[in-house]
C-alpha cells in the first residue's frame, strides 16, 4: 500500500517536519511495515498536485497544512505565498484519480467540508469538524498508521487515531486555522471559557454511500474485530511511546512559545499545567526552557556570524545564491521571520550604509577619472584626428587603466568627436573630386594595357590548354571561344596568336597516333595470354574440388572458355598435361583409400576386443563387491567361484588383482579400526574416567577471514591449507594424508567452511562442494565412483577436457595445476578451497579421504 503525505505551510508556523517523521517512525516499527510505502512532497504547489498523483499512484492520500472551511485548504503559490483551493476544485481532482485512490486524510482545521465534497468519489475521507491542535494532529495521524501497520481497517485505524489523541494530548497547542498568530492566541483565551469540542472528538470519518463489498483490496482492509492480542499490541505500543514521550512533549511545547523571544504568563501558567500533566520536576522542566533558550540564542548568534562574515567578505548586496543560502541556513537553525529579522535588521542597517558610502566615494572618484580621460583624449585629438592605431590603443589603455565602462567612454567621446569629423568629412570629399579627375586621364590608358594584357591572357590560357591536351576537345575548345568572347578580343589578333603555338603540336600528335596503335595490339595479346592463364586456373580449381570430371563440369568448362574467347587449339594445348596429372592422382588416391578402410577395420577389431574386456571386468568388480559386501573376509568356497568366474572370463590375474585391492583395502582398514576401538575400549575400562575436553578450534583463522574479506581468493586458499596443515601438526608439509583428512577437528572444519561461505555470498566452501558431490550421485561402485568423480572434478572447474597434447597431437584431459584454477567469483561453484587438488588423481585413496572429510560437514 503506498502512501503519499502533501505537506504545506506557507507561514512556515507548523511542524511539518516533526509529523511526517513521526510517521514515517510509527510506520517503520509497525508489524506490517513492509506492505506500507511512504512518499512525501514538501511545499507542494497547486500546480504540482496531479503531477505527484501521476507519479506516485498511491492508495492513501494524507494532506498536512492549514485549512478555513469554506475559503478550502492551503497550499503555496508559484510566488511562495498562500493559494487557496476550494472543495470543489478537490473533489474534481480525487474523481479523476478513484480508481487508485481509496482513503484522503485531511489534517488541517475546518477540513469537514472539503471531505464531504470528496467522499462522493473516495471510499474512505477523514476531515477536521472545528480547529485542531498542532500536536492533536500529529497524535491522530501516528494513531491512524500505527493501526494500519498492524493490519486493522480504515474504521478501526480511526477509532485509534481519535484513541491517540485522548491519551497523549494535554494542555494547548498551535492551531491548523488560516488565523494569524496573534488571533489565535486570543481565540485560544477566548476558548478557555467557552465550551469546545474535545481534540479526539474533531477528526470525521466519512464512509462514501455507494460503497461496494468488493471495495479495492490494496487499500481497505474488512471490517473484522480485532483479536485482544492485536489491540493489545497496538495499545502497548502508544503507551510505550508516550512514557518515551514525555520530555519531548514538554520540549517542543517549550519551542513552540520561545518562537517570539518571550514566554507570556499565559504561556507560563501553560507549561507548568503542561509540567504537572506529565508529572516532570521543576527541575526538570526548568533544565529544558534553559536549554532551549541556550539553543535558540546559540541558532540567533549563528546565523548573525554568518550575516557579518558574508558582509565582511564584500558579499553585500546579497546575491540570489547567498539569499537562497542564508534562507537554508534559517531552516536548519529552525528560526522565525521574527528572529531573523531582530537578529538582521541592525547588521545589515549598517552593511546599507557602509555600501552607500561606497558608492558615493565610487561616483566622485568615476566623475574624477572621466574628467581625466576628458581632457586626455581632447589632447590625442587635436593633435591627430582620425586617430592612428597606436593613439586608439593608447587611448584604449588607459581609460581601462582608470575602470571607466565603454558606454561611459563613448557619452565622453561623442560631443569631442562630432566637430571633429564633420571637419574630416569635408576634407575626405575634397580628395575625392581630385582624384575623379586624375582617374579620368589614367583610363584611357588603363584600357589599352587592359586590352594588350587580355592578349597576353589568351596566349597563355591557350598554350597551357594545348600543352595538357591536343588535339583539343570539343569541351576545352568551347571554353576558349568563351574566353575569348569574355575578353572582347578581335578573331584576326586571335589567329595570329594560335598559329606559332600549334604547328609543333600537330606534327608530335601525328607521331603519338603511331605509337599507340602498335601498343594497342600488343596489350592484345598480354590480355589474350592472361585469359589463358585465368582458365589453367579455373581448370585446376574444377579438378581440385571433383575429379573425376562431370558432364556438367565439362559443360561448365567448354562454355567458360567460351566466354574468355579463347582459341579450341590453346584450350586443347594447356588441358592435356592438367588432366593427365589429375588421372595419375585420382588412382592413387583410391589406393590410399583402400589401405585405410583396411586399418580402420582393424582398429575397430581391437578396439571391440578391448571393450568386451573392459565390460568383463566391470562383471567381474559387481560380482566381487556383492561377494564382499555379504561376507568378509571371504571363506574358501566363494573364493572358488570367484576363481572359476574369473577363468571363464579369462581375465588376467594382474587386471583382478588391480580390482581387488582397492575394494578389499577399506574393509581392512575398517577391520583393523575396530579392532583398534576393541582394544581401546578395554583399556578405558580398566582406566579412570576422564572429563572430555571443550571442542575448541586448534587454528588461528583471523588472517584467513582478512583475505576472504579483501577478496583475496588466491592467498586464502594458500592460508586454508597451511592452516590445515599446522592443526595437524603437519607445518613443513603442503598436503595432508587421508589420515589427517579422516581425524582433522570438526570445529575447525565448521570455522573455515563458514569463513568461505560468508564472504563469497554461498558460491565457495567444502559445503558447496558436498552439494555438488551429492548431485554426482554419491556413488561407491568403483566404476560410478571414477567416473562421478571425473564429473565432479568438470563441475567444480578442476578438470580440462579436449585438451590436445603438443607431442602426441591425441585428444587428453587431466586435473588443473594450482596456476591454472581461476581465483576469483567467476570460477563455478566450489571451486575453491583446492588445496586437496593435488592429489586428485588418487582415487581409491585420497578420494576416500576428501568424500570422508565433506561427508561430516552438514550441508
Amino acid at each position: 500500500m503506498k502512501i503519499l503525505i502533501l505537506a504545506s505551510n506557507p507561514r512556515k508556523d507548523l511542524n511539518l517536519d516533526r509529523e511526517i517523521r513521526d510517521l514515517k517512525e510509527v510506520i517503520k516499527k509497525s508489524r506490517n511495515r513492509r506492505e506500507l510505502e511512504v512518499e512525501d512532497a514538501l511545499a507542494v504547489r497547486v500546480g504540482e498536485l496531479q503531477d505527484l498523483l501521476f507519479r506516485y499512484r498511491p492508495q492513501i492520500v494524507h494532506f498536512c497544512g492549514h485549512g478555513s472551511g469554506q475559503q478550502g485548504l492551503v497550499f503555496e503559490g508559484n510566488d511562495g505565498g498562500e493559494q487557496w483551493v476550494r472543495a470543489e476544485a478537490l473533489s474534481d481532482l480525487f474523481r479523476l484519480f478513484a480508481e487508485n485512490v481509496g482513503c484522503v486524510l485531511l489534517n488541517a482545521c475546518y477540513s469537514e467540508e472539503q471531505a464531504d465534497a470528496i467522499v462522493n468519489h473516495i471510499d474512505y475521507v477523514i476531515g477536521m469538524n472545528q480547529e485542531i491542535r498542532d500536536d492533536a494532529a500529529i497524535s491522530f495521524s501516528k494513531g491512524f498508521y500505527r493501526a494500519l501497520g498492524y493490519g486493522c481497517s480504515i474504521e478501526q485505524a480511526y477509532e485509534f487515531g481519535k484513541n491517540a489523541i485522548q491519551l497523549e494530548i494535554s494542555g494547548s497547542s498551535k492551531m491548523r486555522s488560516a488565523a494569524t498568530e496573534e488571533i489565535r492566541k486570543a481565540e485560544v483565551v477566548e476558548a478557555i471559557q467557552q465550551t469546545i469540542i474535545p481534540e479526539h472528538l474533531k477528526p470525521t470519518l466519512k464512509i462514501k454511500p455507494t460503497l461496494a463489498l468488493d471495495a479495492k483490496a490494496n487499500v481497505i482492509a474488512p471490517e473484522q474485530p480485532l483479536s485482544h492480542a492485536t489491540r493489545t499490541a497496538i495499545h502497548l505500543e502508544i503507551e510505550n511511546a508516550l512514557e518515551a514521550d514525555v520530555t519531548k512533549q514538554y520540549r517542543d511545547r517549550v519551542r513552540e512559545y520561545l518562537i517570539d523571544h518571550r514566554l507570556t504568563d499565559f504561556e507560563k501558567i501553560r507549561l507548568e499545567q503542561l509540567r504537572k500533566n506529565l508529572r516532570l520536576s521543576v527541575e526538570e522542566a526548568q533544565q529544558i526552557l534553559e536549554e532551549e533558550e541556550e539553543a535558540l540564542q546559540k541558532a540567533r548568534d549563528e546565523y548573525e556570524e554568518m550575516l557579518i562574515r558574508l558582509i565582511e567578505e564584500g558579499l553585500y548586496p546579497f546575491s540570489t545564491e547567498t539569499e537562497t543560502n542564508l534562507q537554508q541556513l534559517r531552516q536548519e537553525l529552525q528560526l522565525t521571520d521574527l528572529e531573523v529579522e531582530n537578529v538582521t535588521q541592525p547588521v545589515l542597517q549598517a552593511a546599507e550604509k557602509d555600501y552607500q558610502e561606497r558608492l558615493r566615494q565610487q561616483k566622485k572618484e568615476h566623475e574624477d577619472k572621466s574628467q581625466r580621460y576628458k581632457q586626455e583624449l581632447s589632447r590625442a585629438l587635436q593633435v591627430e584626428y582620425p586617430p592612428s592605431q597606436h593613439v586608439a590603443d593608447g587611448l584604449r589603455g588607459f581609460w581601462q587603466q582608470l575602470g571607466l565602462k565603454e558606454e561611459d567612454v563613448i557619452q565622453i567621446e561623442q560631443p569631442i568627436r562630432a566637430p571633429l569629423e564633420a571637419k574630416y568629412q569635408e576634407q575626405l570629399k575634397q580628395r575625392e573630386l581630385a582624384e575623379k579627375q586624375r582617374q579620368a586621364e589614367l583610363e584611357l590608358k588603363r584600357q589599352k594595357a587592359e586590352y594588350e594584357s587580355k592578349l597576353q591572357r589568351y596566349e597563355q590560357g591557350f598554350a597551357r590548354a594545348v600543352r595538357a591536351e591536343y588535339p583539343l576537345s570539343q569541351h576545352v575548345a568551347d571554353s576558349l571561344k568563351s574566353f575569348r568572347q569574355q575578353l572582347e578580343l578581335k578573331e584576326t589578333d586571335v589567329a595570329q596568336i594560335e598559329q606559332p603555338i600549334r604547328e609543333p603540336l600537330e606534327a608530335k600528335h601525328q607521331e603519338q597516333l603511331r605509337q599507340q596503335e602498335l601498343a594497342r595490339k600488343q596489350q592484345q595479346e598480354t590480355e589474350y595470354q592472361q585469359r589463358l592463364k585465368i582458365y589453367q586456373e579455373e581448370l585446376n580449381r574444377t579438378i581440385e574440388l571433383n575429379y573425376p570430371l562431370t558432364a556438367a563440369a565439362l559443360k561448365y568448362l567448354e562454355d567458360y572458355h567460351q566466354s574468355l574467347k579463347l582459341r579450341v587449339g590453346d584450350v586443347e594445348r594447356i588441358s592435356k598435361p592438367i588432366l593427365e596429372q589429375a588421372e595419375a592422382k585420382h588412382q592413387n588416391k583410391l589406393k590410399q583409400q583402400a589401405e585405410a578402410e583396411r586399418k580402420r577395420q582393424v582398429e575397430i577389431e581391437q578396439m571391440r576386443q578391448k571393450t568386451e574386456y573392459t565390460n568383463k571386468l566391470q562383471r567381474y568388480e559387481q560380482e566381487f563387491r556383492k561377494a564382499i559386501e555379504a561376507q568378509y573376509p571371504l571363506d574358501s568356497f566363494v573364493r572358488h567361484g570367484l576363481r572359476q568366474f574369473q577363468q571363464s572370463l579369462k581375465l588376467s590375474d594382474a587386471d583382478v588383482a588391480g580390482i581387488e585391492e582397492p575394494i578389499i583395502a577399506p574393509k581392512e582398514a575398517e577391520a583393523a579400526r575396530l579392532k583398534q576401538l576393541k582394544r581401546e575400549a578395554t583399556q578405558k575400562r580398566q582406566e579412570p574416567a576422564k572429563q572430555p575436553l571443550p571442542d575448541a578450534l586448534r587454528g588461528n583463522y583471523a588472517h584467513l577471514e582478512a583475505l576472504l574479506k579483501a577478496g583475496k581468493w588466491k592467498e586464502a586458499d594458500q592460508e586454508t591449507g597451511k592452516q590445515m596443515c599446522l592443526v595437524m601438526e603437519q607445518p613443513e608439509k603442503c598436503w595432508l594424508r587421508v589420515k589427517d583428512i579422516e581425524q582433522f577437528p570438526y570445529a575447525d572444519l565448521q570455522t573455515i567452511d563458514q569463513l568461505w561461505v560468508k564472504y563469497s555470498n554461498d558460491r565457495f566452501g567444502f559445503g558447496a562442494q558436498k552439494k555438488i558431490w551429492q548431485q554426482c550421485g554419491s556413488p561407491r561402485d568403483s566404476y560410478k565412483f571414477i567416473k562421478q568423480w571425473k564429473k565432479f572434478g568438470e563441475a567444480v572447474g578442476w578438470r580440462l577436457e579436449g585438451e590436445i597434447d603438443s607431442k602426441s597431437g591425441l585428444i587428453t584431459e587431466r586435473w588443473k595445476r594450482e596456476q591454472e584454477l581461476t581465483f576469483d567469483t567467476s570460477a563455478p561453484e566450489g571451486h575453491l578451497p583446492s588445496l586437496l587438488l593435488g592429489q586428485l588423481d588418487l582415487f581409491h585413496v585420497q578420494a576416500e579421504g576428501i568424500l570422508s572429510l565433506l561427508s561430516r560437514l552438514d550441508v
